[in-house]
């Protein structure tokens, strides 16, 4: 194992051609990590981490239409959440088109659901990092696509009427998705009105009720000492 992870660190010290084996790259780690059954501890990561930051716009073009297959999209999300990982999440916060595409794009219920668990994903490890924690502020019709999205996601769940096999990974995003809303709302404390939509939503059981919800409630909002935050929200 320690030949081949050596391997696979020698990619990222090549010239630019070097690009034309990222499919392969990728294909090659996912295979071992499946082979070896080791994913989050998985030692051909970092190198292939490496790889991937010195052509983070070519990655992303590759990876973003596979965001719909379950095994690439959900590998995906979890590079970006290496803390080494920043140009290739620097690439996916710029590209809010692209991103936005990835939720919104027509196709069968087989690959609609896995692309919208898998860019929840994408969005929390986004969502984890001080340089791109705020890449959701500006983009009012991404937060709506997201929101709603999510939504569907959630009642396709609780109506028993999504895939069997994908109930597991809807509990978990549905919690996910839940953290990127909370960081939205700790950057953007003046927008209430998308706190309320959300609280309405959990109410309806369109939304996870989840601890990340609760939590800024807590910290944010209870836990508040300014007067004039205290009366806009009890006048809302």
């Amino acid at each position: 194992m320690k030949i081949v992870t050596a391997i696979f660190n020698v990619f990222h010290l090549l010239p630019p051609a070097a690009i034309q084996f990222l499919k392969e790259l990728v294909e090659r780690v996912i295979e071992l990590e499946v082979a070896l059954r080791r994913t989050h501890n998985s030692p051909f990561r970092e190198p292939l981490v490496k790889y991937l930051n010195h052509y983070p716009k070519e990655a992303w073009n590759f990876f973003r239409p596979q965001i719909k297959n379950e095994v690439f999209g959900r590998f995906f999300a979890q590079i970006l959440a290496y803390p080494a990982s920043g140009p290739l999440r620097e690439a996916v916060a710029g590209d809010v088109s692209g991103f936005l595409e990835t939720l919104t794009k027509e196709g069968s219920e087989e690959e609609r659901w896995p692309a919208v668990i898998n860019a929840i994903h994408v969005a929390q490890s986004l969502c984890k990092f001080p340089e791109t924690r705020s890449w959701l502020a500006p983009h009012e019709s991404l937060k709506e696509a997201l929101f709603n999205s999510a939504k569907e996601l959630q009642i396709k769940l609780r109506d028993n009427s999504i895939e069997p096999g994908l109930r597991l990974a809807v509990e978990q995003a549905g919690e996910r998705v839940m953290e990127v809303f909370t960081t939205y709302m700790a950057h953007q404390r003046e927008d209430l009105d998308f706190f309320f939509e959300i609280v309405e939503a959990v109410t309806k059981e369109e939304l996870k009720s989840c601890p990340p919800l609760f939590d800024f409630i807590t910290c944010h909002m209870v836990s508040n000492n300014s007067v004039d935050y205290w009366r806009t929200l009890v006048l809302r």
